[in-house]
Formats: C-alpha cells, structure tokens, sequence
C-alpha cells in the first residue's frame, strides 16, 4: 500500500521547499508526498515571531481542512511550530523534524550537538532540547551564523565555513559528541558531505522524520 505523506514547510521560500522535497522523497521513494510552502510566512524561520506568522498560516491553509487525507503529516521545520495545533485537526500523526531527529539521535547515538542556522534560532533549539526531555544527552547548541534563507539560496558556498564551524565545536567538545543534528533543513542538503568531511553522523532532520514513519 502507498503511503500518502503531507511535508509542510512552513515558510515561504521556494529553494528550501525544493530542498525538502529531496530529502522527503529519498526517504521515501515508493511513497505519495506532498511537500506544500506557506506563500504567506517569512522567507525563512529564525524567531518566535517568525514562528507565530507560519503557524497562523498553516492553519489558515486550505490543507489544514484535509490532513485526513494522508497517512502522516511532518511539519519541515526544526523548531516543530504548529504541530500541536495541526495535530488537533486530524486523526493522523503530526511529526514535528526536531522532536523526531533529537530522539532518534539520542537513542541511536548518545551524545548529539544542535547546529542551527542564526543565533536567534539558537534559543528556540535550547528550549526544545528542555521542553522534550533531553537535556542529560544534548552536547551544545551552536549556530553557523546565517539566516536560513540565505543558507537556502547559498547552497553549497556555504560548505566550507559550515564544515569549519563544526570543527571547531566537535574539537571544543573534545570528542563527546555522538552525532550532529542539522537544526534548520536549509541545511540538510549539506549532510553527507558533513559527515564524509567530519568522519561523525550529521543527521538530515526531513529525511529521518519520514523515515521513521514507515520504520
């Protein structure tokens, strides 16, 4: 039987929707996805008051009125916004990337450090490591200092000086870190490129959060 998955990515940008899209479908290359972008959110997500904006257009979205549609609903984006509240609407699972990705590092691997886009995500990411019990196996919370949209249209110019800024922490860490979790999937195309150059598991939220549906 087909699975029929909805991807939302609840900001407006086309290149990180498309990158989505890739990681989604590898997932899940025998499945139905949708991966649909919010027109009307920030091009990318960095603060809580970019959050609030896209989750106000999820679910004024006209998919909103038909998640049943699907066998699961993953929310693309690593600071789960909307999930409660799309959850209220269906009978189907919500999976938010960051809750999924951080359990399944911890679980997996141990020891996992956070490698956001902008600083001000870097808050977001720490309350959610608080918020979902993970604390006692999260390593750091660090940033590589550009906002996800620019990461998104950057690609891979960005390689490089993503590549030495998770150097420099894994070495900071003196090799208690585990496995490393993209927190923003403007990144996530990177991530067999990070782990080859790294020699470490780097873990593309979108991916492992489809994955896990069918797992």
């Amino acid at each position: 039987m087909t699975r029929r998955v909805l991807v939302i990515n609840p900001n407006s940008s086309e290149s990180m929707t498309a990158m989505i899209a890739v990681s989604a479908r590898t997932a899940l290359p025998d499945g139905e996805i949708e991966v649909l972008r919010m027109t009307d959110s920030p091009e990318g997500i960095n603060t809580r008051a970019d959050e609030e904006v896209a989750v106000e257009a999820m679910l004024d979205h006209e998919v909103a009125d038909r998640l049943d549609d699907f066998d699961a609903v993953v929310v693309a984006c690593f600071g789960d916004p909307g999930v409660p509240e799309l959850q209220a609407r269906t009978r189907r699972p919500v999976v938010g990337i960051a809750r999924n990705t951080l359990e399944y590092a911890a679980e997996t691997y141990g020891g996992f450090a956070i490698v956001a886009a902008s600083v001000d995500a870097e808050e977001i990411m720490c309350d959610l490591v608080d918020a979902y019990g993970l604390t006692d196996r999260c390593r750091s919370v660090t940033s590589v200092g550009i906002d996800a949209a620019s990461l998104a249209r950057g690609g891979l110019d960005h390689l490089p000086v993503i590549t030495a800024r998770i150097r420099v922490l894994l070495t900071a860490l003196d090799n208690e870190v585990e496995s490393v979790v993209l927190g923003c999937t403007a990144l996530a195309p990177l991530a067999q490129q990070l782990e080859a150059e790294l020699g470490i598991p780097v873990i593309d939220p979108v991916n492992s959060a489809v994955r896990s549906i069918v797992s």
